[in-house]
């Protein structure tokens, strides 16, 4: 397995829009604040607070998965295969398809490859 380079997690967000390590000591990023050259300040902010709580969750979620976008990928074509094997027949085919993509996802999840 390759060595982490990023922060490791948890990530938390402070003052509303700033990204920082789980001590809480530590920024990692920042999604801005009331910057705005539209003249939309609130909205920015309320944006920018939006941002920064989605990068957290989604590398929270991501935790402990080698290749994020790997499994994202792999998760997809799972449940591309399992409603396309619902709305055929139920052929042992379909079934043989969800089985491999199961199979990819969970090689996803381990960092590896099918």
């Amino acid at each position: 397995m390759t060595e982490q380079k990023h922060t490791p997690e948890p990530w938390i967000v402070r003052y509303g829009f700033n990204v920082f390590d789980k001590s809480g000591d530590r920024a990692i990023g920042s999604c801005g604040g009331y910057q705005s050259n539209g003249g939309d300040g609130q909205r920015v902010h309320n944006e920018n607070e939006a941002n920064a709580a989605r990068i957290v969750a989604t590398v929270n979620a991501m935790a402990g998965v080698p290749n994020p976008a790997a499994f994202v990928a792999a998760a997809r074509n799972a449940l591309a295969s399992f409603n396309a094997w619902g709305e055929d027949d139920g052929s042992d085919d379909g079934y043989d398809k969800v089985c491999k993509a199961m199979a990819a996802l969970a090689a996803a999840l381990r960092g590896g490859g099918e």
